[in-house]
């Protein structure tokens, strides 16, 4: 802002709070290496897949990954949270990770994933990195969710989709903002869908697009209802998590 070259580096950090329905459960950190990325990942010791039901629940099953490019101006790190956060402020190279008994069964509810990033000197020219946020469901319950709008199109309106002929995929639109789920087709096949008489044909690597989560800034929300000729007369943020109710009236 003022002109001059500076030294600049980033901090992030994410609790283990993110992947466990309540703060008491164990958790397991683990240091997973992919291709040009490094990462880490948390998930709950008892991973209890679908065991809940009721209101004001959280997935507990599943990993939450944090991953970085791999270079030498990133660090990465477990550790209790204020002792990662002092170590980057002090400006040294971020706590070591904690030893592997600390890493494993963990029940502090205080211990992060920290990353570090050293932009170098920094002027008028815009200086970037990026990080990635994940989650992954190893036990293939998301998947399972997917393939069944096909079991439910087979039992419903008489369909022959051969569920052993997709695969569940996983994409991210940065532009859009959106994750989107697909069903890819393994092989070229034909489908038929007797009660609404159609018949249609699916290409290998074919896709059905078949959910879209979108992400908003509270601001674009309230803009969006405007557009449609709604009025916003109330919207409830969730202070624990990025969610947000929004009462409309037509006007």
């Amino acid at each position: 802002m003022d002109g001059k070259q500076h030294e600049v580096a980033v901090y992030f950090d994410a609790s283990s709070e993110v992947a466990v329905d309540h703060p008491a459960q164990a958790v397991t950190f683990e240091s997973v290496n992919v291709a040009a990325l490094a990462a880490w990942r948390v998930g709950t010791v008892a991973q209890p897949i679908l065991q809940k039901k009721g209101d004001d629940l959280r997935i507990d099953w599943g990993y939450f990954y944090v991953a970085l490019p791999k270079t030498r101006r990133a660090e990465s790190t477990v550790n209790a949270g204020e002792a990662a956060r002092a170590s980057f402020i002090a400006g040294q190279s971020l706590i070591k990770p904690e030893s592997a008994d600390g890493l494993q069964d963990n029940a502090r509810n205080d211990s992060v994933i920290a990353f570090a990033m050293d932009l170098g000197s920094v002027g008028d020219q815009a200086a970037s990195c990026w990080l990635m946020l994940a989650y992954d469901d190893p036990s293939g319950v998301t998947a399972a969710f997917n393939k069944n709008l096909l079991a439910r199109i087979n039992r419903e309106l008489d369909a022959d989709f051969d569920l052993r002929h997709f695969e569940h995929v996983v994409r991210y639109d940065e532009t859009e903002r959106r994750v989107e789920m697909h069903l890819r087709s393994t092989v070229w096949q034909r489908v038929t869908i007797r009660k609404a008489g159609f018949r249609f044909y699916l290409r290998e690597g074919e896709t059905i697009w078949t959910e879209s989560s979108h992400k908003y800034d509270p601001q674009e929300v309230i803009q969006m209802g405007e557009r449609c000729g709604y009025r916003c007369a109330g919207q409830w943020i969730d202070r624990e998590w990025p969610f947000a109710q929004n009462l409309f009236f037509a006007v």
